[in-house]
């Protein structure tokens, strides 16, 4: 399912060569879950001609944080965290289904509004700004149940246990796990040992069909998944934590006026303070 803004978005039909390579891919997966979204592209406002106090955010069906709720619209725990301080700040939510990295590069261009659950970096920096924090996040290894005791307990055992079993870790193309992993993952001497795939769900797909050695993943996404899918029931979380840290809403330098950036960050320091945001926070998802 794809949702995206009639005045802010252009479905573009994919050409037979990637459909073909996207077909294949799929099939090549032992027990395929949802189907990865197409590739999106999104117009900018001024060629739609759409109304201007729209915000447009990324989603993905991704429980606890987006799913599409029983009424046919996007909800969650990012979802509702991003919609809250859109109405407060006067403003309309709508939203985009994207995968990761067609996210990133839509936001730098200015054709979208927000993304949730980003860490700040300084390439970052240069076409987000921020709002936040937005919540805490918990960046957890994740293996097939036959590694559950995969001996890691450090950012230098990965290396180590990758070399012996000659099998790579998934990454997601874009991603901050932490200032250590990804420091490995850019050493081009670690080349054959972390491999990038430009969405999450491709790499849980591989994992669960032992075709890579483990994936990084937000504990509370994958923990969901694990306790209500059968899919996923072959997974376990590794007891090595990632990172634990805040994350925050980005903004679009592009995409957002300065004027609606200022609406949006005073309407989360006042739905932080009346106590809103932690409401949604610690409520029961999915």
């Amino acid at each position: 399912m794809c949702i995206i803004s009639t005045r802010r978005s252009i479905r573009l039909l994919v050409g037979s060569l990637t459909c073909v390579l996207a077909v294949v891919s799929l099939a090549c997966q032992a027990k395929p879950t949802r189907a990865i979204p197409e590739p999106v592209l999104l117009a900018p406002a001024s060629l739609l001609g759409g109304s201007a106090d729209t915000i447009l955010c990324r989603v993905l069906d991704y429980p606890p944080q987006y799913y599409v709720g029983s009424d046919g619209r996007w909800t969650g725990l990012d979802v509702e965290l991003m919609r809250a301080i859109i109405e407060a700040a006067g403003l309309k939510a709508e939203f985009a289904e994207l995968p990761w990295t067609r996210a990133l590069e839509e936001i730098k261009l200015g054709r979208l509004d927000m993304m949730a659950n980003l860490s700040i970096t300084a390439e970052r920096e240069v076409f987000l700004r921020w709002i936040g924090p937005e919540r805490q996040a918990r960046m957890v290894l994740v293996v097939h149940q036959d590694n559950s005791h995969l001996p890691v307990g450090t950012f230098a055992d990965l290396l180590t246990v990758s070399r012996r079993s000659n099998q790579a870790f998934g990454v997601l193309e874009g991603a901050f796990y932490a200032p250590e992993l990804n420091a490995l993952i850019a050493d081009p001497a670690n080349h054959q040992l972390f491999e990038a795939l430009p969405d999450s769900l491709m790499n849980q797909q591989k994992l669960i069909a032992k075709r890579i050695l483990g994936i990084f993943e937000d504990y509370d996404s994958l923990s969901y998944k694990i306790a209500t899918d059968p899919v996923y029931a072959e997974l376990a979380i590794h007891p090595f934590i990632v990172s634990q840290a805040a994350v925050y809403l980005g903004i679009s330098r592009l995409g957002v006026s300065d004027a609606h950036y200022a609406a949006l960050l005073a309407a989360y320091q006042r739905l932080e303070v009346d106590g809103s945001l932690e409401a949604i926070r610690t409520r029961t998802w999915h």
